[in-house]
């Protein structure tokens, strides 16, 4: 796709030995420049994004973590590893609603485990509903600071769906 890509996932494998010395911020600094810098197939983007996110998380940087997991996933929605990191990732910062359509997009695309993945959603779905003023508070804080973050507006519409306040919610924004 790309004849000018230099990258292969050899030489990201070859990177990795090397920084073996590295701490997690500094390496997945290193593949966060490459995402912003490098042209790469998908496949190739996708595993880097998953390496610049798997960092991230072990670093405790969960938000970065979670961005750069759900890049990966986007991408090449067959890495169950990406999957489970960054439903941990979701899990950790307490993004229920985030957490429920990842089970739910899982279980869709793995028949075979869609039982526990829709009762992993529902859980996910119950701690949305208990947690829904939290996450409100939390995100519309955001917008408050900077109105122009689709992010933190994107958060604050689906709390309120997810807390079937619909109607205050459009108020809202």
């Amino acid at each position: 796709d790309h004849p000018e890509q230099a990258l292969s996932v050899e030489a990201l494998d070859f990177l990795d030995g090397l920084a073996a010395e590295a701490t997690p911020e500094e390496l997945g600094g290193v593949y966060e420049e490459l995402l912003e810098h490098e042209r790469m197939d998908a496949g190739l983007e996708a595993l880097v994004a998953a390496r610049a996110g798997m960092r991230a998380v072990d670093s405790a940087d969960m938000e970065k973590g979670a961005r750069y997991l759900r890049r990966a996933l986007d991408l090449d929605p067959s890495e169950t590893a990406v999957f489970h990191a960054l439903a941990a990732a979701y899990e950790e910062l307490g993004q229920w609603i985030e957490l429920a359509e990842l089970y739910e997009e899982y279980a869709k695309a793995h028949p075979e485990d869609a039982e526990v993945y829709v009762r992993a959603m529902e859980r996910a779905k119950a701690h949305a509903q208990q947690d829904v003023e939290g996450t409100l508070e939390h995100y519309k804080a955001k917008v408050g600071a900077d109105p122009s973050d689709a992010e933190a507006l994107a958060r604050v519409e689906r709390a309120y769906i997810g807390s079937e306040r619909d109607a205050e919610g459009y108020a809202v924004l």
